[in-house]
């Protein structure tokens, strides 16, 4: 479980380290100030902190499986550097509250690393200053950055192309960045199809190493809202069929930064519905993925977005519901036609 004097071995570079999110850590680790650093799957959390420790004397821990007795057992110096990775994995109430605890131990410097914004048994030691945030948005590759990561393998896009395509695509990602320019640095030539192959590895992945360790239940939600991309409370609970959508959404919310909310509306991240609605065409037969399409389009249609209500009524083969709409849109919009979003 821990690993104490933990030295990585970094023979193989090209590592470019967000600056924004390096000099934060910087920073707290010149004042000894405790820190949560969160971000989304693939976005470098581990391997910076890796990066910022390895010549570091420090203990290494993962939320996987701790308990209170290994926290408790482990004989701390007189001035410790401890992290504990895989904040979300980290569900007993126990566990949580010794974590809280060792933020006011003397002489002790703790960094916890989530996928999720700050996680609500967190809030009280943020709001009393004894925890400083840092952010996704200090972990995403800038633009110039993201060009560097290229260069360091070889590989030079021009920069309407970094700008138009590969910023939008990898969202200041590493992992997404990088595995691109990994396969160009191999002699792969930059196509619409290699990206595209490259899109699908990476969200297979997610669902191979992330979402396969969430509870079914909240696998199932998120798989069935991301036909809706964007729902409030009412709607996820149309669409799924629950009552308890509430109580599932704010598990979700812990176990990584998924969505965002806005005036009671939530929003799934690109990658969430991308990786979801593959995990559709994996789970689902053709009779089901219809039904879903068909409950999405009406939940689209009562909201009066007719062009995307329609587009889902055409994936699910929802003729009924198509020639419906149609006719009802004729007879509000004499000689109007549905523009397709």
């Amino acid at each position: 479980m821990a690993e104490m004097e933990h030295y990585p071995n970094f023979q193989k570079d090209n590592y470019i380290h967000p600056k924004a999110a390096w000099d934060k850590l910087r920073m707290a680790g010149a004042r000894r100030q405790n820190v949560y650093l969160y971000a989304a799957t693939g976005y470098g959390k581990t391997e910076l902190l890796h990066r910022y420790l390895r010549r570091r004397r420090h203990i290494w821990l993962s939320g996987d499986g701790l308990t209170v007795e290994t926290l408790q057992e482990i004989a701390l110096p007189a001035e410790a550097t401890m992290v504990i990775d895989d904040l979300a994995r980290v569900l007993d109430p126990a566990v949580r509250r010794e974590i809280v605890s060792m933020l006011d131990q003397p002489g002790l410097w703790l960094v916890l690393a989530g996928r999720c914004p700050l996680p609500g048994w967190l809030t009280q030691p943020y709001v009393n200053g004894r925890l400083s945030v840092i952010p996704e948005e200090d972990l995403r590759l800038s633009e110039k950055e993201i060009a560097q990561l290229y260069l360091s393998w070889g590989v030079q896009l021009p920069r309407n192309l970094l700008e138009k395509r590969i910023i939008p695509l990898v969202e200041g990602s590493p992992l997404g960045a990088r595995l691109l320019a990994v396969e160009m640095s191999q002699g792969s030539s930059y196509t619409e199809e290699l990206v595209n192959d490259l899109t699908r590895k990476f969200y297979e992945y997610l669902n191979q190493a992330i979402y396969s360790e969430w509870p079914e239940e909240i696998r199932e939600m998120m798989m069935q809202l991301s036909l809706l991309e964007h729902f409030t409370i009412q709607q996820a609970e149309e669409m799924t069929g629950r009552s308890d959508v509430n109580r599932l959404l704010a598990q979700a919310a812990e176990m990584g930064n998924l969505f965002s909310i806005k005036d009671g509306g939530y929003t799934l991240r690109p990658a969430v519905i991308n990786s979801m609605k593959l995990r559709m065409e994996t789970v689902c037969d053709r009779v089901r993925k219809n039904e879903l399409l068909r409950r999405a389009g009406t939940i689209c249609e009562k909201e009066g977005n007719i062009p995307r209500a329609l587009k889902l009524y055409q994936d699910g083969q929802c003729e009924k519901e198509i020639h419906a709409l149609l006719i009802d849109n004729a007879r509000r919009y004499p000689g109007g036609a549905i523009t397709m979003s």
